[in-house]
């Protein structure tokens, strides 16, 4: 199946000074526009939690980092909106021509599959005044560098390992790529009685590739379910199984990858799988 992203990416790359808070154009994959046009306007009309809306204008994050060489893969929801980060802080950043090509090149490249890691590695940055990594650390708002402190740290103990080979390691796929303010039912539209998003049907794809590459070498690879659990065992179907699927025990919708938050035995798990050599 030919990876849907390659249509967004290929506006990413089209140099445009707006790329990460398009004012009059959207990053929706054709094939999914009229069932996500249908859940906005559903919302509008019948005066439900507008801020569930998906929004359309900023660049779609289906997943962070490369999952196809990554030892952890984080499973989540969909990425999060926060005008004063996707709209003010991107708008400035886009003001700044090296991080802004840089950052836009770095953004495609992670949905074309191509990235070597979780955060960009090489930069300008001496010469723009601060570096592609920092720019999309904040245009992520520091979420998942904050979520994934600890286990960075402990990863980081181990001679020989660092924070660079760290993210080289980690990934995450969301549910659905595109962005919301809250999203406290996941997608409604997509499930089993009314079918997936195109780009849905690729990202089940990815994973089951993932898995039958890894067949024979299952010790150095784990998924974690960090939220939407029903939905994401009842999308896999016949993919999940609980020796290389794990969740956390906690209620709640928290993310931080820690001992509390996860049970000592699943962030063990995690962490050894993480310090595997691929």
């Amino acid at each position: 199946m030919v990876n849907p992203w390659i249509e967004i990416a290929g506006r990413l790359g089209e140099g445009r000074k707006d790329c990460f808070f398009l004012e009059n154009d959207d990053y929706v994959h054709e094939a999914d526009k009229d069932r996500i046009e249908g859940f906005n306007n559903e919302l509008i009309e019948h005066n439900k939690n507008t801020s569930d809306k998906i929004i359309l204008n900023t660049p779609p994050e289906p997943w962070r980092g490369n999952p196809l060489e990554a030892n952890l893969i984080i499973l989540s929801l969909n990425p999060g909106y926060d005008p004063n980060i996707n709209e003010s802080l991107a708008k400035l950043i886009e003001t700044n021509e090296i991080i802004r090509k840089e950052l836009a090149e770095f953004r495609k490249k992670t949905m074309l599959l191509e990235a070597k890691s979780f955060m960009p590695e090489d930069s300008d940055g001496e010469n723009a005044g601060i570096s592609c990594k920092e720019a999309e650390d904040m245009l992520s708002g520091w979420y998942w560098t904050k979520k994934l402190k600890t286990l960075r740290e402990d990863f980081c103990l181990e001679p020989g390992l660092d924070e660079l080979e760290f993210y080289r390691r980690v990934a995450v796929i969301e549910f659905f790529g595109y962005s919301s303010t809250t999203c406290e039912k996941g997608f409604p539209l997509c499930g089993e009685n009314s079918g997936y998003l195109k780009s849905q049907e690729f990202t089940k794809q990815l994973i089951q590739d993932i898995v039958d590459k890894r067949k024979n070498r299952k010790d150095d690879i784990r998924f974690l379910i960090l939220r939407a659990k029903k939905q994401w065992i009842s999308f896999l179907g016949n993919i999940y199984n609980e020796e290389l699927f794990l969740y956390k025990g906690n209620k709640g919708r928290c993310q931080s990858i820690t001992r509390e938050n996860l049970s000592e035995k699943v962030y063990i798990e995690i962490l050894k799988a993480l310090k595997k050599e691929l």
